[in-house]
């Protein structure tokens, strides 16, 4: 039998960033054939149901039980996170080996965060959607933005995929920077795009 997949991310107040993490785990689920729950960390469960068509977001914590009590045994946790945040270092890791000392069979597995060292897909996606938004006779300057993590390998992991972008843009922008933005525990959207007459502004998921 195939694992059971949770797609995690941070969570937000915001409709829009819950939405987009079933289309992600729609489309992920066409594409492995396995069933795929989209959960977030916090936050999201304060979102009224009303604006997700009458179906509740749900937690990380609370979709675990739900599936150990349904009797599901292997699961593969895979944040939608740039780095290895503390969310995913520590958190996460301590409500799954609580689950394991009252459940023997369980089998979890953390799946890696976005962006791998070495690799340039996550680079490229966020290349491809500031090319969505530019224009020929502009050259904006782009901002990399991600929630803002004490933990310096997200903050290093940021920084290349920043690097990554100015290099596949060239000379189509003006400049490529990263930054934070710091708001507290709310994340923002994976990968939203909004765009002004000088500036793009490119905003990762993660958490503290």
């Amino acid at each position: 039998m195939n694992p059971r997949v949770l797609l995690m991310d941070n969570g937000s107040l915001e409709p829009a960033s819950t939405w987009q993490l079933r289309n992600i785990a729609d489309e992920l689920q066409a594409r492995l054939g396995w069933c795929v729950d989209p959960v977030s960390l916090a936050h999201s469960d304060k979102i009224p149901t009303d604006a997700l068509a009458g179906k509740p977001a749900e937690l990380f914590e609370a979709a675990l039980d739900r599936l150990i009590r349904n009797g599901v045994t292997e699961l593969v946790v895979t944040p939608l996170f740039i780095g290895s945040s503390h969310a995913i270092t520590r958190h996460v890791p301590a409500l799954i080996a609580e689950r394991k000392k009252r459940h023997s069979t369980l089998r979890i597995k953390m799946a890696s965060p976005l962006f791998v060292p070495g690799e340039t897909r996550l680079g490229e996606v966020l290349a491809d959607h500031v090319r969505e938004q530019l224009s020929d006779d502009v050259r904006p300057r782009v901002a990399i933005v991600d929630h803002g993590s004490p933990a310096r390998v997200v903050t290093e992991a940021r920084d290349t995929v920043t690097n990554q972008v100015r290099e596949l843009l060239g000379d189509r922008v003006n400049a490529v920077a990263a930054c934070s933005a710091n708001i507290g525990c709310v994340s923002l959207p994976m990968s939203r795009t909004t765009s002004s007459a000088s500036g793009l502004m490119v905003r990762l998921s993660c958490s503290c």
